[in-house]
This record gives C-alpha cells, sequence and structure tokens, in this order.
C-alpha cells in the first residue's frame, strides 16, 4: 500500500486512482494503476507491507500492545511511485 505524508502539514493519506490532497493543499497524489502512482508538492512517500499489514490486523489483540506491521519511507528513486511537476 503507497501512503503520502506531507512534510508541511504533516497529513498522512492512502492514494485511489481519483486524484487526492493533504489538509493544506501542497501535496497530492494517485494512482495510475494498480501499481503505478504519482506524486507532487513536499511529499515523502511511504508505504506498507501488505502481508504483514494483514497479518497484524488478523492477530490484533483485545488489550495491550497492539501488533506491529513493517511499514517504510519509499526511495526517492522508484519507478513505481515518481514525483512529478505539476
Amino acid at each position: 500500500m503507497k501512503l503520502l505524508m506531507c512534510a508541511n502539514c504533516m497529513d498522512v493519506f492512502n492514494l485511489k486512482l481519483e486524484e487526492k490532497t493533504c489538509t493544506c493543499g501542497k501535496t497530492c497524489g494517485k494512482y495510475l494503476d494498480e501499481l503505478q502512482a504519482v506524486f507532487t508538492g513536499p511529499a515523502i512517500p511511504l508505504g506498507f507491507a501488505n502481508s504483514s499489514l494483514i497479518k497484524a490486523v488478523n492477530n490484533q489483540p483485545l488489550e495491550g500492545q497492539g501488533e506491529s506491521f513493517t511499514a517504510f519511507v519509499i526511495p526517492k528513486k522508484c519507478d513505481t511511485f515518481v514525483k512529478v511537476d505539476k
């Protein structure tokens, strides 16, 4: 799963095929298909390992510490998540 974090307002949001924008309006992005995505603005691209997230959701405890999953900052040069000029 790809997400964006706006470095200006610190919003974190997921992407869809329709363009989405952060609260301050400086960062936006969208999926082009099931894998490729583009974004603009002062954004930090983030990712969740889908299998890890699904496992954590399935193992959600009733109380105590939540289940951990793998999240990561996507590299600045990534073939499937590209920063574009608007």
